[in-house]
């Protein structure tokens, strides 16, 4: 059975035992797979049964970045962005993905008015 499947598979058959830590350990494996379904139910499942958590809500919003859903993304990047702190394990990788979205958003706008404005925006989240 490959990694993805049995993944699922235990995530079937037991993860709602997991305590939050294997939530997000095994939210960290689906990333590392470039599995961003089974990491968007797991993160999911880990705030709704433990409440926020930077992590939680890092892995949810690079999951939603990562299949291409800019609508669901920015909502879950700004709710990140206004309760993350730098002593957070996540405080440089969410930033990081805020430059990424707001750079992919420069390039789709690329010759249009729209481009400064992403590109003012990513500078603003730097500061």
């Amino acid at each position: 059975m490959n990694e993805k499947k049995s993944l699922r598979a235990n995530w079937h058959a037991d993860g709602d035992s997991w305590d939050q830590t294997q939530l997000l350990d095994a939210a960290l494996q689906a990333i590392s797979m470039s599995d961003a379904h089974p990491t968007i139910d797991l993160a999911k499942t880990a705030l709704n049964k433990f409440g926020y958590h930077p992590t939680s809500q890092y892995y949810l919003a690079l999951a939603y970045a990562n299949c291409g859903s800019r609508e669901e993304v920015f909502g879950l990047v700004d709710v990140l962005m206004a309760s993350v702190k730098p002593a957070d394990n996540v405080y440089v990788a969410a930033l990081s993905l805020v430059g990424r979205l707001e750079k992919d958003k420069y390039i789709r706008e690329l010759g249009h008015e729209a481009a400064d404005t992403a590109l003012a925006n990513a500078l603003e989240r730097l500061q």
